[in-house]
């Protein structure tokens, strides 16, 4: 029987509104101790996960708080224009960002240490009612943690998409293979990568390696063409042979499953550096405000590589490198 994700999704949004509605609760008992510091709950919450563990990835705090990357980016952006946490390269992975706090962010935690002792004194209850309330919780909280791990450690082959004709494929056809899965447009700057594309296709197809091509139009109307035309322009401009499928959302309310799936294994880290990146984080920040919280995809061409045993290993941004791409899929071919 199939992993049915959405259901999960469901489910586990479900569990989620008892918390919810504790934290609300919670929430306006926190509020004015920590505006005497300039920090809002959901910022003090970030503090708390980087006070323990310092130079922490993006990926991992989304994990701990069960946020997702759409809510803390913006909560980091601003925490760093305050001066309290800086974002850095790792020296191991220069796709990986590391989140860690300056001296400013360290001080902040003594300042912040009599908070939960000044909340608790505004808690009316008997001890034991206070036990019985919190080992709720965390029994929820626990709940919630194990359908957050159902949801993200299943495999591509649990998810079935359409082909640009409309006909249902399941991923599971590809099992045993090497999946570079990239959502894509005809008319982005990034269009270009096509050729890189089908080149590496050409090459390590024989070795077990597969394209899968999912066009959007949710990128400045990039991919407006309908999907006969889409083929046909790839055809004919860059010779394409890998498969294409039926044209998607990745954003937003009507984001497909799949790419939900694959940003919430591989959260989205930043564009890198240089002029080309910082340029296209002002223009995609314009473009997927729209989408709130529910901003999976930066931008066209961001690639997911998936290994032969369907589990996700790597994010590319489409200002990663076609070069390093292809060493990373060799790598794992």
């Amino acid at each position: 029987m199939e992993y049915d994700y959405k259901e999960a999704m469901k489910l586990s949004n479900q569990l989620c509104f008892p918390l919810y509605a504790a934290a609300r609760n919670i929430t306006c008992l926190y509020t004015p101790y920590l505006k005497e510091l300039g920090l809002t709950y959901t910022q003090y919450i970030v503090f708390l996960v980087l006070w323990e563990k310092d130079g922490i990835t993006v990926g991992e705090i989304c994990e701990k708080l069960m946020l997702d990357n759409g809510t803390l980016s913006p909560l980091l952006k601003k925490m760093e224009n305050a001066g309290y946490v800086t974002r850095k390269r790792s020296s191991k992975d220069d796709r990986v960002v590391l989140i860690s706090l300056t001296v400013e962010g360290r001080a902040l935690q003594e300042k912040a240490k009599d908070v939960p002792l000044k909340v608790s004194g505004c808690i009316d209850l008997e001890p034991e009612k206070a036990k019985q309330l919190y080992s709720l919780l965390y029994e929820l909280l626990e709940k919630q943690k194990i359908h957050k791990r159902r949801t993200t450690m299943g495999t591509v082959y649990d998810f079935k998409v359409k082909d640009r004709k409309g006909n249902e494929v399941s991923l599971s056809d590809y099992k045993g293979k090497v999946l570079l899965i990239v959502n894509t447009a005809t008319g982005c700057g990034f269009t270009p990568h096509y050729e890189p594309l089908e080149a590496m296709y050409k090459e390590l197809k024989g070795e077990g390696l597969e394209i899968l091509d999912f066009p959007c139009n949710q990128f400045a109307n990039q991919a407006p063409g309908d999907a006969d035309e889409i083929h046909e322009f790839c055809q004919v401009k860059f010779g394409t042979e890998f498969p294409q499928f039926k044209k998607i959302d990745v954003n937003g309310d009507n984001a497909d499953p799949l790419f939900v799936f694959l940003a919430t294994e591989k959260p989205f880290e930043g564009f890198g550096k240089g002029i080309k990146s910082k340029a296209l984080e002002g223009f995609a920040k314009m473009n997927n405000k729209a989408f709130g919280d529910k901003t999976y995809i930066g931008w066209n061409f961001t690639k997911f590589l998936i290994d032969r045993e369907g589990k996700v290993i790597a994010r590319f941004e489409p200002t990663v490198d076609m070069d390093e791409v292809k060493e990373a899929v060799k790598a794992a071919l």
